[in-house]
């Protein structure tokens, strides 16, 4: 069994890699999907969420409003570090306690997670893996997904770290420039040399 992260900024194409290992059998713990559900049923994040940011970002059923507190943190960065030191504790403890137990299944498991360097989460990884692209078919990328402005979309990139600083700390480098084909045959690559590099370890 061997655990790597899996990391790259907003539509580097992360998540069609994510989804592409786990067809081919690995397992996947989605820090993403896990901050959704903590911003859904904690109600203790839900409450500093709220005492943070105000009732504008919180539903009139009393859930975090994630598109209105979007809006609010990308434009500022300081808004966006707040928010971290909210989430980032919740998020990375739930993480290592479902690495805990993919750790028994002898599969290789992937830690998906924007955030995963910031975090220190890369620490419990016995490697990471990076998708990155270039920021201008990010932007095209991000208008077309959520219709939003090209400033909008650039101001999401630039709240991000950059592309340098995760490849300054990547085992494994997929660049994501070309079609979906592509990008899926590279993931097949990666999948069969981390598979030939845990038999060699079990051997």
């Amino acid at each position: 069994m061997a655990v790597y992260g899996l990391t790259g900024g907003i539509a580097s194409g992360k998540s069609c890699v994510s989804r592409r290992l786990a067809e081919l059998g690995a397992i996947i713990i989605d820090a993403d999907k896990i901050s959704h559900e903590i911003m859904r049923f904690d109600r203790g994040a839900v409450s500093a969420v709220r005492k943070a940011f105000g009732n504008g970002v919180i539903t009139p059923h009393g859930d975090i409003d994630r598109r209105a507190l979007g809006a609010l943190v990308f434009a500022d960065k300081s808004k966006l570090e707040l928010l971290n030191s909210i989430m980032h504790p919740l998020i990375t403890d739930a993480v290592l306690s479902e690495l805990a137990k993919a750790k028994k299944s002898g599969a290789i498991v992937i830690v998906d997670a924007p955030l995963l360097i910031q975090t220190g989460l890369d620490k419990h990884t016995d490697g990471v893996i990076v998708v990155y692209a270039d920021v201008e078919n990010r932007v095209k990328r991000i208008i077309k997904r959520d219709n939003i402005s090209d400033a909008r979309a650039r101001e999401r990139i630039a709240s991000q770290e950059s592309d340098d600083f995760l490849l300054s700390h990547a085992s494994f480098a997929i660049e994501n420039n070309g079609s979906l084909d592509e990008l899926i045959k590279k993931t097949d690559g990666l999948y069969a040399l981390l598979m030939e590099k845990a038999v060699n370890n079990d051997e």
